[in-house]
């Protein structure tokens, strides 16, 4: 197996640092990265939200929000992946949280959809590496870089500031526009409608064309992609891959795997332990619900050492039998949590429904 010798992109480029045996799976053996459900709304919500983009970016003025063409844009691309109707709703509110925040902010977008290519040398050999920026906003004399997320999982500023694809796009933007400084960093997390914003520090930059050829040279001569266990929670492979079965049954204990009886005996205690820790779980709840009441109303945020936790409220649809029953007096209040767990130096994050 070889390298294509042609062109790679930033995204390889960027998921080979994180884990070759990933990058390997991906691009090389070919293996879905998402579901065929997430990817399909995945492409909808972003698709929708290029159209909006140059839809705002033409328009004249900024006195209509032009709903009724974003609507159109998105049932056309909503029809196009046979998706159940039961994602409409959530997809549709994704869409409109984001034509609504870029045109309440008045945004200046500078580019959609914009294509960056950088050709790495290393002696005899050079291959050019593509990627696309999702959009490119004005701000304050200066530019800011936003990559689009249609998932529920939202990074933190560190993994922001650190994230070699987006330092590739600010160093590849820094060089093409010169004239504009400072250079932000921007994940945008559709489904959230919440962004993560970090300005670039330029100096950084300086040997990041030399890192690169030092990566590429690596995933050219790479023989066994060798999994790294970073990232294996949310990894689409990882129930294939060794490192992260080893990893489970390391956090285990010493279970012999084998025997049915020490199993169903790990089983029940394991069982025990969560329904012990969901007790809990919903008490500190209730506590984080009566903060939130007595404090502001809606909404709770705190920072304790590395867990940043948010907590919005937001009404229920349905009563507490579960029934849509708009005339109902017994509606039930439900939150909604954001959570960053600290793992290997870096926050990870996952959005659970009703807490």
């Amino acid at each position: 197996m070889t390298m294509p010798k042609e062109h790679t992109s930033f995204t390889q480029m960027s998921i080979y640092e994180d884990c070759p045996k990933k990058y390997k799976a991906l691009y090389w053996d070919k293996e879905s990265s998402l579901d065929s459900l997430s990817r399909a709304y995945g492409s909808v919500i972003h698709a929708t939200a290029r159209r909006t983009n140059n839809l705002i970016k033409r328009m004249p003025n900024k006195d209509d929000l032009g709903v009724e063409e974003i609507k159109t844009f998105f049932d056309s691309e909503f029809k196009k992946t046979g998706l159940p109707y039961a994602c409409y709703d959530r997809g549709w509110q994704a869409v409109v949280k984001h034509a609504e925040e870029t045109f309440v902010r008045r945004s200046e977008i500078f580019k959609a959809e914009f294509e960056v290519t950088h050709t790495l040398k290393s002696g005899d050999k050079s291959i050019t590496v593509l990627g696309r920026i999702d959009r490119i906003d004005l701000v304050e004399g200066g530019l800011k870089i936003i990559e689009y997320k249609s998932g529920s999982l939202l990074p933190d500023r560190e993994e922001v500031s650190d994230n070699l694809q987006l330092n590739i796009y600010a160093w590849i933007v820094h060089n093409t526009f010169p004239e504009f400084a400072p250079i932000w960093k921007s994940y945008w997390a559709l489904g959230l409608g919440k962004e993560i914003k970090v300005e670039q520090d330029l100096t950084k930059l300086n040997e990041l064309e030399d890192y690169l050829v030092n990566l590429w040279e690596r995933m050219d001569s790479d023989k066994e992609f060798k999994a790294t266990g970073r990232g294996c929670r949310y990894c689409p492979i990882k129930a294939k891959c060794n490192r992260y079965e080893e990893g489970i049954k390391g956090s285990l204990g010493k279970v012999d795997y084998e025997d049915n009886s020490a199993v169903v005996e790990r089983y029940k205690d394991v069982k025990e332990r969560l329904k012990i820790l969901n007790d809990e779980k919903e008490t500190l709840s209730d506590l984080l619900k009566t903060g939130i009441n007595e404090a502001v109303a809606d909404s709770l945020e705190t920072n304790a050492g590395n867990v940043y936790l948010v907590m919005k409220q937001r009404e229920s649809k349905k009563c507490l039998k579960g029934y849509d029953c708009p005339d109902c007096q017994s509606y039930v209040t439900q939150w909604q949590e954001l959570k960053m767990e600290s793992k290997r130096g870096k926050a990870k994050k996952e959005v659970k429904k009703d807490v």
